[in-house]
């Protein structure tokens, strides 16, 4: 029985669920005009490097529910488009002899201009009544220069880093996001800084999801033998403190086995090469969903050292699939874990954090009561077809302060 289906109103054969509810957006003018938000143009792309049930694709497959939603499909007349301009980019360029960069983003390459090109291509050719961008970061630069052509659509725009990030790459944005009616973010810091200091006025914080269907505990995969402790991503993670402590923890605990999912080509810095020396780290890279899952139940503990974060799709896989979790609480994790669902890394990196994977291996009761905790939170406020409600009300013009009491607390 799916533990969330009271929840929903049930409808249509496929055995979607979905609230019942209408959305529609008032404008600010005497007549209150009322316009109801049906048909939604989502600007994005899967991650390359995430399956079809990571990052932000099952949030879409959830806002299929409830809109008539499009995602962005670039044609092969967008790509040319692209590759054109940025020629005569380059020409102009050579002429003036100065270089210009593509986008105040650093995330902004062509595949990101050439999506974000088919969107606009869509919205001139087509009527939509709200356009939400999954990405700011990535997907988000000529459409600001022409926001008023569209003076009756609903711009909504997802913003996926931490403040670190905005000082580093975007320290002058205050009006940058001007072109978004709403902003949500995925952790409070977020929140208070792109209100603060982005001077944005309508910044939503709702929390990231996970398939909790998908990623669960599964009797019929047996756990791996010893201890074996998984590490994944390459974003924001700490890969030094990871490092000193797998070269620590194999010179006390030789049987210890580190499963690293890390992309091959993102295995390019030192610390990479310094565990690749050891015969008890192994790799994995291009992972099937499925076998991703199998590893989150495989293993005996999570352990992800970070630089920072607002949410973080390893650790609510983790969660779902009831795995421990030893990470430290920087940026937006604390949003997402308590004391009460994961282990955090108390004092020195190296010395502590193996003293603690130790702990964990002498204490499986105590951390299977914080999984099973934290299984509970995914389901109770995690799981995607509960946020995607959150993200729904957003996108059809609840009211800010409900979306903001809603969030995750």
């Amino acid at each position: 029985m799916n533990p969330l289906a009271g929840r929903y109103e049930k409808q249509g054969d496929a055995g979607e669920y979905r609230p019942p509810k209408t959305y529609s957006t008032t404008d600010s003018s005497p007549e209150r005009r009322v316009t109801p938000i049906r048909r939604v143009l989502m600007v994005g792309a899967p991650w390359h490097h995430m399956g079809q049930r990571s990052g932000m694709t099952p949030l879409v497959a959830a806002l299929s529910a409830r809109f008539d939603l499009v995602r962005t499909a670039p044609s092969r007349l967008d790509k040319l488009t692209v590759l054109l301009r940025r020629a005569l980019q380059k020409l102009r360029d050579k002429v003036t002899g100065k270089s210009r960069k593509l986008s105040w983003s650093p995330f902004y390459d062509l595949q990101k201009w050439t999506v974000e090109t088919c969107a606009i291509r869509k919205l001139k050719s087509e009527q939509f009544d709200a356009v939400v961008f999954e990405s700011i970061e990535d997907y988000f630069q000529q459409f600001a220069a022409i926001r008023e052509r569209f003076p009756g659509l609903r711009v909504i725009g997802i913003s996926h880093q931490p403040p670190g990030w905005w000082r580093l790459f975007a320290p002058d944005s205050q009006g940058r996001l001007d072109a978004f009616d709403e902003v949500i973010c995925l952790s409070r810091h977020a929140q208070t800084y792109l209100t603060d200091a982005v001077g944005h006025p309508n910044v939503h914080r709702l929390p990231h999801g996970v398939d909790s269907e998908f990623f669960c505990d599964s009797a019929t995969v047996p756990p791996l033998p010893g201890f074996n402790v998984l590490f994944c991503g390459k974003w924001l993670r700490d890969f030094e403190a990871l490092e000193r402590t797998v070269s620590k923890a194999l010179s006390t605990h030789p049987d210890w086995v580190f499963h690293l999912v890390v992309p091959a080509g993102a295995r390019n810095i030192e610390q990479h090469f310094r565990l690749a020396r050891f015969d008890n780290v192994q790799w994995y890279s291009g992972v099937s969903d499925e076998d991703l899952r199998d590893l989150y139940i495989k293993c005996q503990v999570l352990y992800l050292p970070l630089l920072d974060a607002t949410a973080n799709n390893a650790i609510l896989e983790a969660m779902a699939c009831g795995l421990p979790i030893l990470t430290n609480g920087v940026g937006g994790i604390a949003d997402y874990l308590s004391d009460d669902t994961a282990q955090y890394i108390k004092g020195d990196w190296m010395e502590g954090a193996v003293e603690q994977l130790a702990w964990c291996q002498s204490n499986p009761a105590a951390l299977a009561a914080q999984a099973k905790a934290a299984r509970q939170k995914v389901e109770n406020e995690l799981d995607w077809r509960i946020v995607a409600a959150r993200f729904a009300d957003v996108i059809g013009g609840a009211d800010p302060r409900e979306s903001v009491e809603g969030t995750h607390q």
